[in-house]
């Protein structure tokens, strides 16, 4: 797409129905940007010399030390009351990893590998050797898979005799992963990449499918075991030796998806079991969808010293749903279930081909920075976008913003427009205090670029990037692709500024509550009391009750398959179909007397605007002048004095305003 030649090559007709508007990043006080601060890249961190035992700050009250099977054989219960010693904060920067740990490595043919030291007993040290391997020589290793977890929990090992601190999950996964008398050659990432040097992680995290797609296998550690999550692993393990053995190519694991029996009579304690598996935090990172889907020779389950086949569990997938309906089970298992093993086992056996909906589909997950809910996701399609390289010393803004710019253009769209839900810094708290998820603010984030760092408070409208190929997506400026400017290749160098094309539709007069939080009932009762006393526009042959009934259902069923007037007396289906829409929108009247559901921060006199290359109509908030640095004159317009150098339009009053992206809505 040759952004800045687009607007001279829209049609005449076009011309006429549609002017120029700027989008523009914050609307707040004087209409500038607030950029975000580039201060990692300046930062110096520090490395220490080796610190020995005897300037270790232990406590001085250490109980004797046990495994999780002795301590449950000498006390016949759960998790034991005895610990190893552990590094507090105090003491992680004198036990931080050093120079001397780290050999040069040219990362574009080689890697490091983790060997494993054996040992007999699981109270030994763990120590560790990092050896540098050349990629031509096919090294085999085991890449693992797993959770950082709380960093300020902390233990130590050995690697190239050195004292490394890990955190407390890592240092739990490599003591049941080593063997008793052979060394075991791992792929770890915060270990094998030298997190302290910005241009090999970079390299290194862009290289992530690569190595563990050549893995011999991928471990996924998901934690310490408890005494339930062994009667899970073991019911698993006997549910899968009943079925048909998995073979090595998608011929034989298509025959474990047909042959499988069902999955029945699961009782409430077995499936508190598999919630115990399933609602480990290893379920919902970010980083694992990649790490799991990439693997070549396979994916493998532990917690503890219990194991099962990753690939045997996709694909008895379909028999979980089953067993779901069927089974009287806790009322929170579904929503686990789903969004955590089942969304991670669909993907791992699906294809992706675009960036949009993957993001989409994991804007909850969770990462340890930012920017890597975007890198965890950029190698996964194919063809993949090389454009969006890692670049740790970018701000979380920069990285967001040239995803959304990536998102406009291989897509030739701007659907991306219909998932921004950029909320307010200051409504974080009371928004979390409703739903439980936490929320980031990103500064300096244009109103246009979705904050990934973030969750929707709405579910996506029929016809975006998850819903594309639904019976009925909307389609609000039929098949017109965008017309887009950019303004610069930096989210700095084009101020955050984005021109599109776009025409009035309605402006917004009348506002239901925001109910985000209370029942749909209680938003239908508030939408009728908005328009008892208002004229509103509905279709031929129907009411004003029959118009609000349509925009509360999107005339469509909760799975976007029927009409309004197919599911008009199914009342679980409309119940359905309103939950999806309502959550999240706010009900809303325009001045022309249409109605229908906008964002929650939707506000009077915003303006309902039809944008080539989105599927729905999008919300629009005119804000401040903006004066360009530089005044050009206007060639198409010369009764202007001058023109921003941001397009043309046809009065001076429409093109000297910036808009503020509310967000989607439907009518």
């Amino acid at each position: 797409m040759d952004q800045p030649g687009l607007m001279s090559t829209v049609p005449r007709e076009l011309r006429e129905l549609y002017y120029d508007v700027v989008v523009c990043p914050d609307l707040e006080a004087s209409g500038t940007m607030k950029h975000a601060s580039h201060s990692a890249s300046s930062r110096n961190l520090e490395r220490t010399n080796p610190v020995y035992k005897a300037a270790l700050r232990i406590p001085k009250a250490i109980g004797p030390v046990r495994t999780y099977e002795e301590n449950r054989i000498a006390t016949g219960d759960g998790p034991s009351e005895f610990f190893t010693p552990m590094i507090s904060l105090g003491n992680k920067k004198d036990l931080d990893r050093t120079r001397e740990t780290y050999q040069t490595v040219d990362c574009h043919v080689s890697i490091r590998v983790l060997h494993l030291r054996p040992a007999k007993s699981s109270l030994e040290d763990i120590e560790c050797e990092l050896r540098v391997v050349r990629l031509v020589d096919e090294p085999v290793y085991e890449a693992l898979s797993y959770t950082w977890g709380d960093e300020s929990h902390r233990r130590y090992i050995s690697v190239n005799d050195q004292r490394f601190s890990v955190t407390s999950n890592l240092w739990a996964a490599l003591r049941y992963l080593r063997h008793t008398s052979e060394t075991r050659c791992l792929w770890v990432d915060s270990i094998c990449i030298d997190q302290q040097n910005v241009t090999e992680k970079n390299f290194m995290v862009s290289q992530m499918h690569v190595i563990y797609h050549n893995s011999k296998r991928v471990i996924a550690w998901l934690g310490d075991p408890t005494l339930k999550s062994e009667q899970a692993f073991r019911f698993l393990a006997k549910y899968m030796s009943e079925g048909p053995p998995l073979g090595d190519d998608q011929k034989g694991w298509q025959a474990v998806v047909e042959n499988s029996k069902p999955m029945r009579n699961v009782d409430l304690s077995t499936w508190e079991a598999l919630l115990d598996m399933f609602g480990r935090p290893w379920w919902n990172r970010a980083w694992i969808i990649q790490e799991v889907s990439c693997s070549r020779s396979g994916w493998t389950l532990m917690c503890g010293s219990s194991e099962l086949s990753g690939n045997h569990l996709s694909c008895v997938l379909p028999h979980f749903f089953d067993a779901l309906e069927e089974s009287e089970v806790p009322p929170e298992a579904k929503t686990i279930l789903d969004s955590g093993p089942f969304a991670v086992l669909r993907m791992a056996v699906s294809a992706q081909d675009q960036l949009g909906g993957v993001l989409v589909q994991n804007r909850r997950r969770k990462a340890k920075e930012d920017k890597d809910k975007v890198y965890a996701f950029t190698n996964m399609i194919s063809p993949a976008i090389t454009e969006l390289q890692p670049n740790y010393e970018e701000s979380t803004a920069e990285v967001y913003y040239q995803t959304a710019v990536q998102l406009i253009v291989k897509g030739d769209d701007l659907k991306v427009l219909s998932i921004c839900e950029n909320q307010a810094k200051e409504e974080f708290d009371s928004l979390t205090s409703i739903d439980g998820i936490p929320r980031k603010f990103v500064p300096g984030l244009p109103t246009w670029v979705p904050n990934w760092a973030e969750d929707r408070t709405s579910e996506e409208l029929w016809g975006g990037y998850i819903t594309a190929k639904v019976a009925y997506p909307f389609e609000a400026t039929g098949w017109k692709g965008p017309v887009v400017k950019f303004h610069g290749s930096s989210l700095v160098a084009s101020k955050g500024l984005l021109t599109i094309r776009a025409k009035k539709i309605a402006t917004v007069e009348q506002l239901g509550q925001d109910l985000y939080g209370e029942s749909v009932g209680d938003s239908l009762q508030d939408a009728f009391r908005l328009v008892a006393n208002a004229p509103i526009v509905v279709p031929t042959g129907q009411n004003g009750a029959d118009g609000v009934l349509r925009s509360f259902t999107l005339d469509r069923d909760a799975e976007g398959e029927r009409t309004y007037e197919d599911i008009a007396s199914m009342p679980a289906e409309t119940t359905r179909s309103m939950h999806r829409a309502v959550i999240g929108r706010r009900f809303f009247r325009t001045k022309e007397g249409f109605v229908g559901l906008g964002p929650r921060k939707l506000k009077a006199n915003d303006l309902v605007m039809l944008v080539p290359g989105c599927h729905v109509p999008i919300t629009l908030r005119a804000g401040l002048f903006v004066k360009d640095r530089k005044k050009v004159k206007c060639n198409a317009h010369p009764e202007l004095e001058v023109c921003l150098g941001l397009g043309c339009a046809k009065t001076k009053d429409e093109f000297a305003k910036r808009w503020e992206v509310i967000g989607e809505t439907c009518k």
